[in-house]
């Protein structure tokens, strides 16, 4: 016979993907996903790293290492369930026009046992970030959330019991981005003949949160989509608090 669980249950859910993508000219090569890690609903540790001496494709591609982590757990002096996602890059140089000392993406989610989960991107960062030669500078939003949240109450379509599924909006954690090659959206760097990179996209959905720290989006000599790091996550509860 089952023992009754008069508590609550909670489901983990969380990701952790160091770097990925696919290049498709000059040549077809498919990415996978490195240093891919994901939480057990149980909640508890996942860890992965590169293998020994990072990552390289020919010439065009060089990142020294790639690690990441996840955990989740229960706190009962917080009455929260928390989860926190990592994943860091080392040593990037995509064709000597995006270099990186490091770029480390990281999500922390508290789910009270009552009330609304807070997110938190507080220790993502980028360092020495530099875009066809130039030092791009960016800040975060210091209250992501809240400019998250002013973003998708302007849709109506956005509500937390009744958005259709499927339902996200796409927007960027980015505050403030200085540089010369900014695009038409303040996230966005172009680079003549080499493609565009998009920086601190933020996807938002009434129960999740991801953040992929850069998109390179290639074309003309070169062309295809390389992206990382990437963390996203949240969890459920189950059955709901009335």
């Amino acid at each position: 016979m089952h023992k009754k669980i008069d508590e609550p249950l909670f489901q983990f859910h969380g990701h952790a993907v160091g770097f990925a993508g696919r290049l498709t000219r000059p040549f077809d090569v498919p990415i996978d996903a490195i240093a891919s890690c994901a939480l057990p609903p149980s909640g508890g540790y996942a860890s992965a790293r590169s293998r020994e001496g990072g990552y390289k494709l020919r010439e065009i591609i060089r990142i020294g290492r790639i690690a990441s982590q996840v955990t989740g757990s229960k706190h009962e002096e917080e009455g929260a369930w928390n989860t926190v996602c990592i994943s860091t890059i080392e040593h990037l140089d995509i064709l000597g026009q995006i270099t990186a000392d490091r770029i480390t993406a990281v999500l922390s989610v508290k789910r009270p046992f009552r009330g609304d989960p807070v997110f938190s991107l507080a220790g993502s960062r980028f360092e020495n970030l530099r875009i066809a030669g130039e030092r791009v500078d960016i800040e975060f939003h210091p209250n992501v959330e809240r400019w998250a949240e002013d973003a998708v109450r302007q849709d109506p379509k956005f509500n937390l019991h009744s958005t259709p599924p499927g339902f996200c909006v796409v927007t960027s954690a980015v505050a403030n981005l200085r540089c010369s090659r900014v695009a038409d959206a303040p996230n966005v760097v172009e680079i003549p003949q080499f493609g565009r990179i998009v920086l601190g996209e933020y996807w938002i959905t009434p129960y999740s949160r991801s953040l992929t720290m850069f998109r390179a989006e290639m074309g003309c000599g070169y062309e295809g989509r390389l992206e990382g790091p990437n963390v996203g996550g949240n969890g459920v509860r189950y059955p709901p608090y009335p």
